[in-house]
């Protein structure tokens, strides 16, 4: 078994307990994987799998993941191997990391030497030897090692050999799964995430009560979240701060109360709240804590609770919230009694308004308005074995009452035979249970790339991570289109994501996103344009009613200018005029209009066009061409307004709508063969010898190269226009034909207003009633003057 299990969250079991299991069962050695190398994993993690195979009695400490003191008496230990591309340089820290009980397993360190296998394991003897040596007399390996190894190779040719192919090879990488590694990868994390606790060690000292299995009802923070996630596995949120609300208040004791409580946890409120992965699904989790003034919601947990669900249901991630409280916080009076509300009305756009999952977990204990609130108020409601679950506690319904409460009744599991809760389930198994059920709703795991990627894709800051990096944020607007689509291809390749989720990550939340998703649907379409046009010198014209009622065909009026006098090559390879393209982004809810319901009037604008839908998803994105300028200068499209009283997700608003127009040559025909859109280069450096037109159109260029004098012949279709002559000298991949697209791209908008028929009647009977009260006051008028 190797180490790195550990990191590997889908396995479902921790090395540490291999570790154990082995030395436990009499085994002599076992795979612990290393800590330089290709295996690379955490030093100080790696070295407490190391302590748990080798060592008699193991002291607890955490910052090496040992959580429990462990006294093996009499049984023996086991020897751990250490491998994984490890080599001659890796020596030094080999053996000042694992010492001398252990195991060194060189494959390719012993076959990869250029003299073979026999001189290979010559050079890995006398670079442990050397090194071995160099730590008795005292010298330091960490940074003496390189020294140390060149000492030595000047008595071992073998071990020369050996340095001289590896030429000091280092993985110096940052371990990923830590939170210290985590935040130094990720430069800026979007308000209101931040990574409360930089330094890992503090983490782990912090952490002093053991992780919980079984029926062990510990509801510590930590412990909840290690068994869950993982405490290096999570993104912190801010725990927002309560001075202002205890000057409001003005009580100086619940400030001296709540200073002792934060030094006595560590912790700055009764509530964590923070994102993270369970399995490799992204989650927003909320964990309560119970030692912190007894787990009460105040003020300020109830905003904390409140900003985790709100970032919940803004970024689409399922919910869990661990529970642990006495009720409210009744220092802070109604204030705390508002927070109830506050939560659930949070909890209902999560759940009704997204659709979205959310787990309630309920330790012991959980009472009052905790329970009064959001905790009951889960898609799943999962308690835990023999937890005390309650509103009023037992003294209080006994003084209040004066009735005696029934011995267990307020039980988890006697709750659960009356319809309480959902689940109970041990702690130990409550990640299994989770991961399923997140499953079953349609969360999926994320693969590794995306999993090492999702602190910058929820937060909306992308980076790539390669050199000459183009970061693309919301707020950058000094790229190319270009550029855009260049950056937005290579993080889509590292990130494992479909083309269509990078736009819709980085393009819509920046002010030319629709403008991208015009583009890749053109190029979905085969059209190719000119990004070196700018669409403010060339735009798109768009035409639709101010207002138009539910279920109405109305029509949209595209134009396209463009300079007359510009011309294409044609698939002949002859001159003609420009064709056109538009694409329509319509509102949700709006789509084409069906043939039966379009007006003659209508029908004779739109001639014998055929429109479609970008896809069957997609029918409010409406795309026709190319088609000849000449003949279509204008391009109706008849659309279909839709009914807010049978689409519940459309409104009487006012919506706006996008255009893009193509001018120019560039196609990609159904059977994937491409038009005359391509520009054509010298595969080989010399002399143009002779230049043939075909019959059919198209050239045959013969190159004759300089280095050998053999001769090399391009091919060039009907269509573009040849740069060379013959007698030229040529480069390799110089041009020889020129660019044939010509024309460009340009968008438009406009802005139509969904209008309710019955407001409109109401505007009516509104002028009818003031137009009749006007007649009555002048009747009433000449009454009077005739009466007088």
């Amino acid at each position: 078994m190797h180490a790195v299990i550990d990191r590997q969250k889908n396995h479902g079991i921790q090395f540490h307990v291999l570790a154990k299991a082995l030395h436990m069962s009499g085994g002599d050695h076992i795979h612990s994987g290393t800590v330089v190398g290709k295996l690379e994993g955490e030093r100080e993690i790696t070295l407490g799998f190391v302590d748990l195979l080798r060592d008699d009695f193991i002291e607890k400490d955490r910052r090496r993941g040992i959580y429990f003191t462990q006294d093996w008496v009499s049984l023996p230990g086991a020897f751990p191997v250490a491998s994984g591309s490890i080599h001659v340089w890796h020596m030094p820290a080999l053996t000042e990391i694992f010492g001398d009980d252990s195991i060194l397993q060189f494959g390719g360190g012993t076959l990869g030497h250029p003299w073979r296998n026999a001189p290979g394991a010559v050079a890995n003897r006398v670079a442990l030897e050397a090194c071995v040596q160099a730590r008795n007399e005292g010298r330091d390996l960490a940074h003496e090692g390189n020294e140390i190894i060149r000492e030595a190779c000047k008595w071992s040719p073998e071990l020369a050999a050996a340095c001289e192919v590896r030429k000091e090879i280092k993985f110096e990488f940052e371990a990923m799964d830590t939170l210290c590694g985590l935040s130094k990868s990720i430069n800026s994390l979007g308000d209101p995430i931040e990574n409360t606790s930089v330094n890992e060690d503090q983490i782990r000292n912090d952490m002093d009560k053991d992780i919980p299995s079984g029926n062990d009802s510990d509801n510590s923070n930590y412990s909840n979240v290690d068994h869950l996630i993982g405490v290096l596995g999570i993104l912190w949120m801010k725990t927002w701060s309560i001075w202002i609300l205890l000057n409001f208040i003005r009580m100086r004791n619940l400030k001296e109360r709540v200073d002792s409580y934060q030094r006595k946890t560590g912790l700055t409120e009764a509530a964590q709240t923070g994102t993270g992965q369970l399995n490799g699904i992204p989650v927003a989790i909320g964990v309560m804590d119970f030692q912190f003034m007894g787990g009460s919601m105040g003020s300020v947990v109830g905003e904390t609770i409140t900003r985790l669900i709100e970032y919940a249901t803004n970024q689409n991630l399922p919910l869990i919230l661990v529970c642990a409280s006495g009720g409210a916080r009744m220092q802070e009076g109604s204030l705390s009694l508002m927070q109830m509300a506050k939560i659930s009305y949070a909890l209902y756009d999560y759940q009704s308004n997204k659709k979205l999952f959310y787990v309630a977990i309920l330790t012991s204990p959980t009472t009052g308005r905790v329970t009064a609130s959001f905790g009951m108020l889960g898609d799943i409601i999962i308690a835990e074995p023999n937890a005390y679950i309650a509103f009023a506690g037992k003294r209080v319904i006994e003084q209040t009452l004066n009735e005696t409460v029934l011995k267990g009744s307020q039980v988890s599991e006697y709750l659960f035979h009356k319809g309480l809760f959902d689940l109970i389930v041990q702690r130990n198994l409550l990640k299994g249970v989770l991961c399923e059920l997140f499953q079953l709703h349609a969360f999926s795991p994320l693969n590794q790339i995306q999993s090492s990627s999702l602190g910058f894709l929820l937060i909306g800051t992308s980076s790539y991570l390669g050199k000459r990096s183009i970061p693309l944020t919301r707020n950058d607007e000094n790229l190319t289109l270009r550029e855009i689509e260049h950056k937005a291809a290579e993080l889509a390749f590292f990130l494992r994501l479909p083309i269509e989720v990078v736009y819709s990550i980085l393009g819509f939340h920046s002010p030319h996103g629709w403008e991208l998703m015009i583009g890749s649907i053109y190029k979905d379409f085969g059209f190719a344009h000119n990004e070196e046009i700018i669409s403010a010198n060339k735009p798109v014209d768009i035409e639709v009613p101010q207002a138009v009622r539910p279920d109405t065909v109305f029509e949209a009026v595209v134009r396209i200018p463009y300079d007359l006098q510009l011309k294409q090559v044609l698939a002949n390879g002859k001159q003609g005029g420009f064709n056109v393209g538009v694409v329509l982004i319509l509102p949700e809810g709006f789509e084409l209009g069906p043939p039966d319901r379009i007006l003659p009037e209508i029908k004779e604008k739109m001639g014998n066009l055929s429109f479609q839908s970008f896809r069957p998803t997609k029918k409010n994105i409406l795309v026709i061409g190319p088609v000849p300028r000449q003949k279509y200068s204008e391009i109706t499209f008849p659309t279909l307004s839709p009914d807010p009283t049978t689409k519940k997700d459309v409104h009487f608003l006012k919506y706006p709508i996008y255009v893009g127009g193509n001018r120019g040559r560039g196609q990609i025909y159904p059977d994937g063969s491409k038009s005359n859109n391509n520009i054509y280069n010298a595969t080989a450096a010399g002399i143009v010898s002779k230049i043939i037109r075909k019959e059919k159109g198209g050239y045959e260029i013969t190159i004759v190269e300089a280095s050998d004098g053999r001769q090399v012949v391009d091919f060039i279709p009907p269509g573009p226009e040849l740069l060379v002559s013959k007698g030229e000298s040529m480069k390799l991949d110089q041009l020889l034909t020129s660019n044939p697209n010509v024309g460009g791209f340009g968008q438009g908008d406009a802005e139509i207003v969904l209008q309710d028929p019955l407001r409109v009647q109401g505007l009516l009977l509104f002028l009818a009633s003031v137009i009749l009260a006007q007649i009555f006051l002048v009747l009433k008028k000449k009454q009077f003057e005739k009466v007088q």
